[in-house]
């Protein structure tokens, strides 16, 4: 719970507040030159996906913002993760950096609530991370995505697959997971400056960091595609 000297905007009226400490040297000196705590946004225009490099802050905010702190590409890729601890249990409100197995080996048992009365902490709304191109989550086997022939959609895999006309993104080349979240939102913003009709992404296995890899793609996410004689059928949410 907050306390009455922790001004509302910073926790968008909530009465909680998150606090974190990032492990980046260039932004722990920036806390210990600053001498105080930093409250700060996402540099991010709200729903776009995050950015992981100073490129992309750039290109979101512009000359909205003084000056840009470059600390190089981010080392994780996917944001933190957030946690809501009260005095009957510990809630996982946003996978993230940190796989929730870790956290439950030094606290114990982390509940997942998949609906919640509001929203209690940035990023848990149904549409967010998104790239401007439609972005869809492929429901089916790879056997019938090799047959397709469609060089107008881009496909986004976890590592490399052979497939005949459609053009390949793969975010790691072994299919490492931590390669897989550290490159993902950098090629989505890659891609959503190309001339495709949509991205079609392969999903990631669901354990460890890659719960924060599925969570960031279904909420990019316009719907899934399946396919249906040899043809894609795209279904929005």
């Amino acid at each position: 719970p907050k306390r009455e000297k922790v001004p509302d905007i910073v926790t968008s009226g909530l009465d909680t507040v998150a606090v974190r400490m990032p492990s980046h040297p260039i932004a722990l000196q920036l806390i210990q030159y600053s001498k105080c705590p930093i409250a700060a946004p996402s540099a991010n225009r709200f729903g776009h996906v995050s950015p992981t490099r100073a490129e992309d802050v750039l290109s979101d905010l512009g000359d909205s913002v003084d000056f840009i702190l470059d600390g190089g590409p981010t080392l994780v890729g996917v944001e933190s993760t957030v946690v809501f601890v009260t005095e009957e249990e510990i809630i996982l409100l946003r996978p993230g950096g940190i796989p929730i197995e870790d956290i439950e080996k030094v606290i114990g048992r982390v509940n997942i609530k998949r609906k919640m009365s509001k929203l209690l902490s940035p990023g848990l709304t149904k549409k967010h991370y998104s790239p401007k191109t439609p972005l869809y989550i492929y429901e089916g086997n790879l056997e019938e995505l090799v047959k397709i022939n469609r060089d107008d959609y881009a496909l986004l895999t976890p590592a490399p697959l052979l497939v005949n006309d459609i053009t390949i993104y793969p975010l790691s080349q072994a299919g490492d997971v931590k390669e897989i979240a550290a490159n993902l939102f950098h090629q989505l913003r890659k891609l959503e400056r190309m001339d495709y009709r949509a991205i079609i992404a392969i999903p990631v296995k669901q354990s460890g960091l890659g719960h924060a890899v599925m969570d960031r793609l279904i909420r990019a996410s316009t719907g899934t595609v399946k396919i249906e004689n040899q043809k894609f059928v795209f279904i929005d949410r």
